[in-house]
């Protein structure tokens, strides 16, 4: 995507699983499309515009069950202006989200603090999401 963000188009992946081995975050799960209706009740009443698509119910047949997922940044939240869910229920405010472009920004901010640092960067993938030591 534009915004940097790797997305996984659930229309065209067959369930291969090949990228959830060769990603080297480990940031990929397959949807076998279990469900927590059991764990919480009204779990299956409510679903996620993922990638800006609303897929509804969740069936056996239907993507994104089958497909392999990863987290979006609630790239439906970002369209709207919001930030990821994550980031804005977050009770310690230990997750920030922004422009790193912006030097006045508060992410950009953070990542120039030496407690910064990304995962795997000797990997050469170039990271964007940044963590505090």
């Amino acid at each position: 995507m534009e915004n940097g963000i790797v997305a996984i188009d659930n229309d065209r992946c067959i369930g291969c699983r090949y990228c959830i081995v060769a990603c080297p975050y480990g940031a990929r799960s397959f949807d076998f499309g279990d469900s927590y209706e059991q764990e919480m009740m009204g779990a299956n009443d409510v679903t996620s515009p993922e990638y800006g698509v609303e897929r509804g119910e969740r069936s056996k047949g239907k993507t994104p069950i089958g497909t392999v997922r990863k987290c979006s940044f609630c790239f439906h939240r970002l369209q709207r202006g919001e930030e990821p869910a994550c980031v804005e229920t977050c009770i310690g405010d230990a997750r920030f989200f922004g422009d790193i472009s912006d030097p006045n920004s508060v992410v950009s901010k953070l990542a120039a603090s030496p407690r910064a640092f990304r995962l795997k960067e000797e990997l050469g993938t170039h990271p964007n999401v940044i963590y505090l030591r």
